[in-house]
């Protein structure tokens, strides 16, 4: 069987691969990191990829479910699905690839402002009472405005 020389973008990544291997399983063999959730059963459409120089296997009605017209104009196609027929580039859209966290090296001392949306008052109140009118809120607001200056 034939090698081909496939190359993914933006990584820079290359090397040699067999003849009529998907994408995916190429990928796979070099290490590059591309979404699969569905592990190549072409069912989730996450490892679309997009063909940017060389030559690829025809166009599947697997791939049409997940890939607009435009877009398979403009070459893109399922990882999982595409088998390599020549050397290619293939460029690895944003949202292809998988978001990985990123641990920092060592942990820093930062200070850090706390500004919280809601303070604590303590406000002493005179209880109800037939005498007084006001009712609680206006007690609350009184109290408030008198210890803290808060209207």
């Amino acid at each position: 069987m034939k090698k081909f020389e496939i190359i993914f973008q933006p990584s820079g990544v290359r090397g040699e691969v067999l003849e009529a291997k998907s994408i995916l399983e190429a990928w796979r063999e070099l290490g590059v990191e591309i979404e699969s959730l569905c592990g190549g059963r072409r069912a989730c459409g996450k490892c679309k990829v997009k063909l940017v120089e060389g030559s690829l296997s025809a166009f599947t009605d697997d791939e049409a479910k997940f890939i607009t017209e435009r877009e398979r104009v403009e070459g893109y196609r399922l990882g999982c699905a595409a088998q390599i027929r020549g050397d290619v580039s293939i460029l690895v859209p944003e949202e292809s690839r998988p978001g990985k966290q990123v641990p920092r090296k060592a942990a820093t001392g930062r200070s850090i402002e706390l500004n919280p949306a809601i303070h604590p008052y303590y406000v002493e109140l005179s209880p109800p009472s037939l005498g007084d009118p006001h009712g609680d809120l206006d007690r609350l607001k009184k109290g408030l405005f008198e210890k803290y200056h808060l209207s």
